[in-house]
This record gives C-alpha cells, sequence and structure tokens, in this order.
C-alpha cells in the first residue's frame, strides 16, 4: 500500500511518497534536511493519536523554519519495530526549484538515514558524529522556541 506525507515549512513543503509494511504499527519518524547552510531538525513527525503514517494514509505537517533558497539535503530517522520504506522526498521551496531524494529502501532502525547533495550527486550515509553534535544543540533551540 502506498502513502504520502506532507510536510510544510515557511516557503517550502515536502512530500514523502512511501508504503507502510502494517497497518498495525507505524514507525515514528524524524527529519533533518539542510536549507542554505541552516540546519533543520524536526523532532518528531509523528503523533499516535492522530493515526499518522498509517497505511494509504496522507499526512501534512506545519513546520516553522527559515526560508529555503537551496536544498542540501535530507536525513530521515525512524524508531518502531514497524519498518518504513519511502520511495523518494521530493522538497519543493519558494523562488527554488523541486530537489528530489529517491529512497526506495527502508530505513534502518535508530540511525540517521539519507542523502547529501553538497558532498556528492546520490550518495546515502549516516550522519557523522560533528553533525549529531550540531543536532542536538539545534534539537535543544527548537525545543526551547516551541
Amino acid at each position: 500500500m502506498m502513502k504520502a506525507l506532507f510536510v510544510v515549512l515557511q516557503f517550502a513543503f515536502i512530500f514523502i511518497l512511501s508504503e507502510a509494511q502494517s497497518s498495525i504499527l507505524q514507525p515514528q519518524a524524524d527529519k533533518s534536511f539542510n536549507i542554505t547552510y541552516i540546519q533543520i531538525y524536526v523532532p518528531r513527525l509523528d503523533n499516535p493519536s492522530s493515526r499518522a503514517f498509517e497505511r494509504c494514509s496522507s499526512d501534512t505537517f506545519q513546520i516553522s523554519g527559515p526560508c529555503a533558497y537551496q536544498i542540501c539535503y535530507v536525513y530521515l530517522y525512524r524508531t518502531g519495530p514497524d519498518g518504513w520504506k519511502p520511495e523518494s522526498v521530493k522538497i519543493y521551496g519558494y523562488n527554488t526549484r523541486a530537489v528530489t531524494f529517491d529512497y526506495n529502501t527502508f530505513i534502518p532502525s535508530d540511525i540517521w538515514y539519507g542523502f547529501n547533495l553538497c558532498q556528492s550527486a546520490s550518495s546515502s550515509h549516516q550522519i557523522s558524529s560533528r553533525s549529531w553534535f550540531m543536532f542536538g544543540i539545534l534539537g535543544l533551540v527548537l525545543s526551547a522556541l516551541m
């Protein structure tokens, strides 16, 4: 079954097309992406009571962030026993062309997984410890702002 996830940013939105493996358990998904050297961390996209990430669902999320001029990379994070296989992530920004990240693979559990178009065209890799430190700081800042 197919499902779609939309994430709306200030002047940008993300479209994720994915396939759920179970209609009972849903993965918890986080997302991180870089917009013109500004890194945005979204601590949690789903809400168990909202039934987000269910099989055949279409989900919309409003996220406040800086204006998007260039999309540099996107990483997804999944926890939980259920598998999650996004086909692609497409990010549209204000005054910028859409960027598509083709996943078409299962997101490993408890690890950031994604693509960095800044360094290589289609490489998929884990985030370095330096980036983890930055995620921690940005997560604390975003938590304080919310």
